[in-house]
C-alpha cells in the first residue's frame, strides 16, 4: 500500500472510513479542534502541549494540512468574531460534524491497534501510571 500524499476532496455522502488512516498531523489538528475553535497559532500551541515527540510542526506544514482538511470537509473556517482581539488572533478554524465522525473512527482504529499490540505482548496489559 502506497502512502497517501493528502486527503481527497469531499464528494457528497463520502464514507468517513475511506479517509483512514489519518496522518499524525491531521489527527492532531482534529483532536485540537474537538475542544474549541482555534486560530492557527492556537492549534500549534495545543498540539505542542500534547505532542509526545512525533510531530514536526512548522507554519507551512500546519496551514497546508488545514487546507487539505478543509478540502476533505473535516474542518471549516469559523465565522469571524467581532472585536479587535479576535482580529489580532487571525482566522479561526472549527471541526465539522463529518470531521468529528472521522476523528472518532480514527481513534477507534488506533485503539484496536493498541489492543492487538497488548495481545501480542508488545505493550503491557495495563498502562503504567506516572
Amino acid at each position: 500500500m502506497s502512502p497517501r500524499r493528502g486527503l481527497p476532496r469531499r464528494k457528497g455522502n463520502q464514507d468517513a472510513s475511506g479517509l483512514l488512516p489519518l496522518t499524525p498531523l491531521a489527527c492532531s489538528i482534529l483532536l485540537a479542534l474537538v475542544e474549541s475553535d482555534l486560530h492557527g497559532y492556537g492549534i500549534a500551541q495545543r498540539i505542542s502541549a500534547r505532542d509526545t515527540g512525533g510531530i514536526t510542526l512548522a507554519p507551512g506544514n500546519l496551514y497546508a494540512a488545514l487546507d487539505r482538511l478543509i478540502g476533505a470537509g473535516l474542518v471549516e473556517k469559523a465565522a469571524a468574531s467581532s472585536g479587535a482581539r479576535s482580529a489580532r488572533r487571525g482566522r479561526e478554524y472549527r471541526i465539522t460534524p463529518f470531521g468529528r465522525k472521522v476523528a472518532a473512527l480514527e481513534a477507534a482504529r488506533l485503539q484496536a491497534l493498541v489492543r492487538m499490540a497488548r495481545r501480542l505482548d508488545l505493550l503491557p496489559v495495563k498502562p503504567s501510571t506516572p
